[in-house]
């Protein structure tokens, strides 16, 4: 409840631009706006040590056992899972993102220029940020 779809939506985009992992962004931003500075540095923090710690002890795992049949079972199983979670976030989102027409051209362009073209996300999301504020008002 800490921000609107709207909100995370436009946070999530904003924090695409920039360079870096995307959570850290994202718990930095809602730590600032729910605590100021003091939050901000709470939820990088708190987003960054656990993941930290958590990937070490994973990777000396995975290499302990990056042979076994089992583990290499496990990996080919898990990212399917992981590809519709990612389209879940997308789907919820979408429902937000697209309220009309204009939107929609605007997301076909986008793929379009990503797929196609090869075009850094950055730039798109720079030009439709200038695009929205000068036509969308």
């Amino acid at each position: 409840g800490w921000l609107s779809i709207e909100e995370f939506t436009d946070a999530l985009a904003l924090g695409n631009a920039l360079p870096g992992p995307i959570a850290t962004k994202m718990s930095a931003l809602i730590g600032y706006k729910v605590c100021g500075w003091t939050g901000a540095l709470t939820g990088l923090v708190a987003t960054v040590a656990p993941t930290a710690l958590a990937i070490i002890l994973l990777l000396n795992i995975y290499l302990a056992y990056k042979n076994a049949a089992w583990l290499k079972g496990m990996m080919l199983a898990v990212r399917p899972v992981v590809v519709i979670l990612i389209l879940e976030t997308v789907v919820s989102m979408g429902q937000k993102s697209f309220p009309n027409i204009a939107t929609m051209i605007i997301a076909a362009v986008a793929s379009v220029a990503i797929f196609a073209f090869n075009v850094n996300p950055a730039i798109l999301i720079v030009a439709a940020l200038c695009f929205g504020g000068f036509f969308f008002r």
